[in-house]
Parts: structure tokens; C-alpha cells; sequence
């Protein structure tokens, strides 16, 4: 076989046997009936495959999302809004249990079993009523109770107008400077009444030209020297007129008006007692 040139070839110059591959149609295969078929279009008038959505599914439609992502996110924020919250509520816990712990001791101290309850007068609302009042009870005499002082009562001779009948005339103490605590000089002063023989008390009321005072009745049955050896029956601060009722009646002979804290005067702190009266138990 020879090559074709681009001159035409005589076919009986060729030879008998020799013919141009050209001029032979193939008798089958791609090239059937062609003697010179044209090359496949290779043009990219068409996409490549690779980019047509329809051989990958649709696969690139939409933006692909990361689910990992997205849980990480989400148990982050999990845990930075729990944390907290279960961190207040084990406060919370932990407050209630200790506040009932404490309330329960304190019931328990309060409560137990042979210790003696301090007498005090009943407050407004209080559930415990007082003793019901009588008459009143006569005072046979008084005089200053100073424990602490340095032998000069305070006012002696005035005593008696603290219970004279009249508001209007008064005992007080002396004027002490620098504080109302008696000038930190001692822990109080008062009167020791004198009811002639021991009486069942329910209350005693108290008429003051100077209010604002602090004062203790005190009771016991025999005239002592220390503060101590009288018992606190009642207590309160000073108003013009001011009744301590007793929660229960006391049988004594001598009432003691202490007075605890004095209120300003013209020279310092001082106290006053119009009129004393002691009432027995009905």
C-alpha cells in the first residue's frame, strides 16, 4: 500500500495488486461507509460532566452544612446558660438548709429541759396575757438604792414625792456628764420602795416629766445592798405615763425602780420619777 498524494493516482500506476487506502470503504466498525470519516467533535460548546448537576444528583444545589458543627454549638451554649443556673440553685439549697438548721438548734437551746425562763413585761400582741390588776398597793417609805456610788445619794430628801400622790412633784437623779450611761461612772441608780409587808405585785406604773429613760422594776423579799439580789420582774422605757405589767404575779416586800439610762438635761443626762404606784393582783 502507498500513501496518497495530493495528485491523484491512476490506479493501473499503482499497480495490479497496490490500491490507495483512501479510495477503500470499510465494511464495518466506526468508519463504515466513510473513506475519510471526520474526527469526533471535541468543541466545548457543551459543560464538562463533572460540572452538570444532574450526574452528581443535584449534589451542589445548595451550600453543604456542617451537622458537627452545629451540635457543638449548641452544647456550648448548653453549657454556658446551665452552669450557671445549677450553680444558683445549689446556693439556694444550700441556704434553706442551713437556716433550718440553725432555726431547729435555736428551738432546741430554747427548749431545754430545766432551764429558767427570764421574766419580762409582756409587749404589745404578745399571746401571753398579764396578770389581772387590783388595787393599789400602800408604800410605807423609799429611799435612793446608789450600790455604786461614792456615799452621796442622789437627792435623798426629794424621795418621797415619787410617791406622794402628786404627778406634779418629783425625785431625780443628778446630772452626769459625758454619757447617759451615767457618765460611765456606775450601772444605774434607783428607789427602793418599801410596801410594809410582802404583797402578790401584778404591775407598777410610772409617771416621768423627763420620757425616754430606761428603767427595771426588781423585786425581793428582803432590803439587800446589791443590785443583784433583787429579780427582774419588769422592764421598758419611760413616757410620761408608762405601765409594766408583770407576765405572772410576784409576792414581795420591796419594790426596786432601777433606772439604766438617763436622756439630756441642761448639764448632761439626767432622770425623774413624778410618781411611783404599785398594784396587787386581783
Amino acid at each position: 500500500m502507498r500513501p496518497v498524494t495530493g495528485t491523484p493516482v491512476l490506479p493501473g500506476a499503482l499497480g495490479g495488486d497496490t490500491i490507495a487506502a483512501g479510495s477503500v470503504a470499510p465494511s464495518g466498525g466506526a468508519y463504515a461507509g466513510s473513506a475519510f470519516p471526520a474526527p469526533p467533535d471535541r468543541r466545548d460548546d457543551e459543560p464538562l460532566d463533572v460540572l452538570d448537576d444532574d450526574a452528581y444528583g443535584g449534589r451542589y444545589d445548595e451550600p453543604l452544612h456542617d451537622d458537627d458543627e452545629e451540635d457543638g454549638a449548641r452544647r456550648h451554649r448548653l453549657v454556658v446558660i446551665g452552669l450557671p443556673l445549677l450553680a444558683l440553685l445549689v446556693v439556694v439549697a444550700l441556704a434553706w438548709w442551713f437556716g433550718k438548721g440553725v432555726i431547729s438548734v435555736a428551738g432546741d437551746v430554747d427548749e431545754t429541759p430545766g432551764s429558767t425562763p427570764s421574766v419580762s413585761a409582756p409587749t404589745a400582741g404578745s399571746e401571753e396575757p398579764a396578770a389581772p390588776a387590783g388595787d393599789p398597793v400602800p408604800i410605807a417609805g423609799g429611799e435612793v438604792f446608789d450600790p455604786q456610788g461614792d456615799g452621796d445619794p442622789d437627792n435623798p430628801g426629794s424621795v418621797p414625792q415619787a410617791f406622794d400622790g402628786d404627778p406634779a412633784t418629783a425625785w431625780s437623779t443628778y446630772e452626769y456628764r459625758g454619757s447617759p450611761a451615767f457618765g460611765n461612772l456606775k450601772d444605774g441608780v434607783g428607789l427602793v420602795l418599801d410596801l410594809g409587808s410582802p404583797q402578790q405585785i401584778a404591775a407598777v406604773t410610772l409617771s416621768s416629766p423627763t420620757p425616754g429613760a430606761t428603767v427595771e422594776i426588781r423585786t425581793a423579799d428582803t432590803a439587800a445592798a446589791n443590785v443583784d439580789s433583787f429579780g427582774v420582774v419588769a422592764s421598758g422605757e419611760l413616757d410620761e405615763l408608762t405601765e409594766l405589767a408583770l407576765a405572772e404575779p410576784v409576792t414581795a416586800r420591796y419594790v426596786l425602780v432601777w433606772l439604766t439610762g438617763l436622756v439630756p438635761s441642761e448639764g448632761g443626762f439626767s432622770a425623774s420619777l413624778g410618781e411611783v404606784s404599785v398594784t396587787s393582783a386581783g
